[in-house]
C-alpha cells in the first residue's frame, strides 16, 4: 500500500530531528498510514518504532509525541487523516467510475447482439412452408442444427477485479492490485484471437489459482526475465517516484 510523502513540508517540520527521531517518526507514520490511530501506550510505540524504552525514555519518543494529537480512538498525525480519507475517496471513484463504464459497455454488447439476431429472422414463416411433421423431421436425423456461437471479448482497458474478484485472490495469499496490474498488462499487449475471452472472471480466477500455485504471494508476475542490474535499478527508480510523488 503506497504512502504519499512531500519531502519538502516533511523536511520542513523535521529539521530539529536526528537521526533516531526520524527512523521512529516515519516508522510510526507508515503504522499508522495501514493500521489507523496508534496505541497511546509508550511500551508499544518503542516496539512499533523499532526502539528499546532507554531511548524512547531518553528522549525519542516526547520529540516523536509532539507530532501526533491524543484522540479517543488513540494518538492520530492529523496531516496523515487528511491524505488517507483523500486516497480513500479517489480510490471508491475510481472504482465506481469502472464498474459503471463495465456495466454499459456489457449492456451496449448485449443490445447490439439483440439487435444483429433480430435482422436475421424472417418476420414470418410463408404459407407454403408449413411446419415439418415429426415423421418429416426423421428423416433427415444426421442435419445440423443452425445456432450462433457465443462471442468472446477483450479485457476492458479499465478492468478491475472488484467485490468477489479481488477477494478471490487475497484468500489465495495474493495481492490483488499488483496482480491485476500484471493481469491487465498482460492480456492488454496480447494480440489474435488468443486474446479474447468468453468469461474473464473466469480467466481471472485461474490466473490467481497459478500464481498461488507458483508461490508468488505478492502479487508479482514477471512477465519477462530480468537481469540483477535492471531489477536493482528499477527497485530504486520505483523507491524516488515513491518519495517524490508523495506527501505527509
Amino acid at each position: 500500500m503506497w504512502m504519499p510523502l512531500y519531502l519538502g513540508d516533511y523536511l520542513a517540520d523535521t529539521m530539529h530531528l536526528n537521526g533516531p527521531d526520524h527512523g521512529a517518526y516515519l516508522l510510526l507514520l507508515m503504522h499508522s498510514w495501514r493500521n489507523g490511530p496508534l496505541p497511546d501506550d509508550d511500551r508499544k510505540l518503542a516496539a512499533i518504532a523499532r526502539t528499546d524504552m532507554k531511548a524512547w525514555r531518553g528522549g525519542i519518543g516526547e520529540t516523536v509525541r509532539a507530532f501526533f494529537t491524543v484522540t479517543e480512538a488513540g494518538l492520530v498525525q492529523p496531516r496523515l487523516e487528511r491524505e488517507r480519507a483523500a486516497a480513500s475517496e479517489h480510490a471508491e471513484r475510481r472504482q465506481g467510475a469502472a464498474r459503471k463504464a463495465a456495466s454499459a459497455r456489457w449492456q451496449s454488447d448485449s443490445e447490439g447482439n439483440a439487435q444483429r439476431n433480430a435482422s436475421r429472422m424472417p418476420d414470418a414463416l410463408p404459407d407454403e412452408c408449413p411446419t415439418p411433421s415429426p415423421s418429416q423431421k426423421k428423416e433427415h436425423p444426421s442435419q445440423p442444427s443452425v445456432g450462433r456461437s457465443p462471442r468472446g471479448t477483450r479485457l476492458p482497458p479499465d478492468w478491475s477485479p472488484d467485490g468477489d474478484l479481488g477477494e478471490f485472490a487475497a484468500g489465495l495469499g495474493l495481492d490483488p492490485v499488483r496482480v491485476a496490474e500484471n493481469f491487465r498488462d498482460y492480456w492488454h499487449a496480447k494480440a489474435g484471437k488468443d486474446a479474447v475471452k468468453l468469461d474473464w472472471p473466469a480467466t481471472w480466477r485461474g490466473w490467481c489459482r497459478r500464481e498461488a500455485e507458483r508461490g508468488q504471494g505478492r502479487g508479482v508476475v514477471p512477465l519477462r526475465p530480468r537481469d540483477d542490474a535492471h531489477a536493482r535499478r528499477s527497485a530504486a527508480f520505483d523507491q524516488l517516484a515513491m518519495l517524490e510523488g508523495l506527501k505527509l
